[in-house]
């Protein structure tokens, strides 16, 4: 479809199987910021977070590309906490499915 596919992890034992499924960039958020990463590459314009880490997805949002959205697919037991300016200035959203 055209998507370049970034997968992020903690640690690098799934990074071979990102590759194998299709991610171009696996981020090891243990060892690098996924925020600088991502922004790096242009931003994203969509995050599926299907890992249930409240703490990481709630860092995600300054990776966001403007109009970008983060859709919520992994329920996790912490509250997700988004600070809203890093949604308002460049429209960025979260979205749970």
């Amino acid at each position: 479809m055209g998507f370049k596919v970034v997968a992020l992890s903690s640690g690098s034992d799934k990074k071979d199987l990102a590759a194998k499924l299709g991610a171009h960039v696996y981020i090891d958020v243990s060892k690098e910021d996924p925020v600088k990463v991502l922004q790096s590459l242009g931003g994203a314009k969509v995050i599926l977070a299907t890992a249930p880490h409240a703490d990481t997805i709630s860092l995600l949002p300054p990776g966001l590309a403007p109009d970008g959205r983060i859709i919520i697919l992994g329920v996790p037991n912490e509250p997700v906490q988004v600070n809203a300016l890093n949604l308002i200035g460049a429209r960025r959203g979260v979205v749970g499915w």
